[in-house]
């Protein structure tokens, strides 16, 4: 987050996206100070009832929790925005509810694709609503949602072929070329690569983080959308794939896992 965070700078309340544990939130609680405060929003009611009693206990008196879809939420008017879910673009609400010289710090989606998400860091004008991002990060959050999520091996959304092998497990495709296909064509390929699939290597030398690699490609290749897919197999987590109706090349690139 830069150098922006200071104790007590915040002249209304930050708003965190995703309570989950409550942890992320007694942390921004102790950096915004005892003059500022955190309004704190989860979809899950669960989420939000455990880390209330968390933050109690802890003595976090300058926390407010909601139960709420953070994609339309209003915070009142806000200095900083923090999510830890994955958004397809900023919400309006947010860019709405932020002061002049704001800060956003979320995960947007920068393809079509499932999965293919980027930490943007993004600020407000002064004289108006626009933001400028400034800095761009690897992400690996869920998916924000407007309904609690009761799985996380299949992404809500940008999957265009799913099928589950024999012990259950699903293997999916996200791929461009895939929407103008049956959706047999993309089962084709799944059944193919589950049983017909040999060994390859990548593009990267030993040491070298292919998360790191799959951010720059997305931050860099506009036209990235119409090579990978995305695929979630056998436990390995995410990783890039480039995929064609012919076959698939499944490079060694795990890029996230849950």
């Amino acid at each position: 987050m830069g150098g922006h965070w200071t104790t007590g700078t915040c002249r209304r309340p930050l708003l965190e996206i995703g309570t989950g544990s409550g942890y992320s939130t007694a942390l921004l609680s102790h950096l915004v100070g005892d003059a500022g405060s955190v309004v704190s929003v989860d979809i899950d009611p669960a989420l939000t009832s455990r880390a209330e009693r968390r933050l109690r206990t802890d003595g976090r008196a300058n926390v407010t929790l909601h139960t709420t879809d953070g994609t339309t939420v209003d915070g009142g008017q806000v200095d900083r925005v923090i999510a830890w879910t994955s958004q397809e673009r900023i919400p309006e609400a947010w860019t709405r509810h932020a002061l002049p010289g704001a800060i956003v710090v979320t995960p947007v989606q920068v393809t079509d694709l499932a999965k293919t998400f980027l930490v943007v860091r993004a600020h407000r004008g002064e004289h108006d609503r626009a933001l400028t991002a400034d800095r761009v990060l690897r992400a690996g959050f869920v998916e924000a949602t407007p309904y609690v999520l009761d799985q996380w091996t299949v992404p809500p959304r940008g999957v265009d072929a799913l099928v589950h092998d024999g012990g259950g497990r699903p293997w999916w495709l996200s791929a461009t070329w895939l929407r103008a296909e049956s959706g047999e064509a993309g089962r084709r390929l799944l059944h193919r690569l589950r049983t017909a699939g040999r060994p390859a290597g990548g593009p990267l030398e030993t040491g070298e983080d292919p998360a790191d690699f799959y951010a720059f490609l997305l931050a860099t290749r506009p036209g990235l959308d119409r090579l990978p897919a995305v695929l979630r197999h056998c436990g390995d987590g995410w990783t890039v794939r480039l995929t064609a109706a012919a076959g698939a090349h499944v490079p060694p690139m795990p890029i996230a896992h849950r």
